[in-house]
């Protein structure tokens, strides 16, 4: 089931770091963190230098989230949703005649 694991993700506010992404540290955002998200989907996260080219040689490794893989897996978790809420509505209706 996927909307299991869609269900254990957090989604939170936040800000970029200003040493990150000082264009729009200002801004507040709303997404996933990637070490949260790697605990559900390890697939959907991927680690790479930010300073490839930095003064002392040193990777600065961040982790980010590819969010567009996502979209499958929301897909899929609607999907069960939407079976769940029409084995309800049935059900409902059954009720209701009896």
């Amino acid at each position: 089931s996927k909307l299991d694991d869609v269900l254990k993700l957090k989604v939170r506010n936040f800000n970029w770091k200003e040493s990150h992404h000082p264009s729009v540290s200002d801004k507040k955002l709303i997404g996933f963190i990637a070490q949260e998200m790697e605990t559900v989907f390890p697939g959907l996260v991927d680690e790479h230098d930010i300073n490839p080219e930095g003064k002392d040689g040193t990777p600065n490794m961040k982790k980010g989230v590819k969010t567009t893989a996502l979209i499958p897996i929301l897909t899929k978790a609607l999907q069960e949703l939407s079976a769940k809420v029409e084995t309800l509505e049935t059900k409902v209706a059954k009720l209701e005649e009896g």
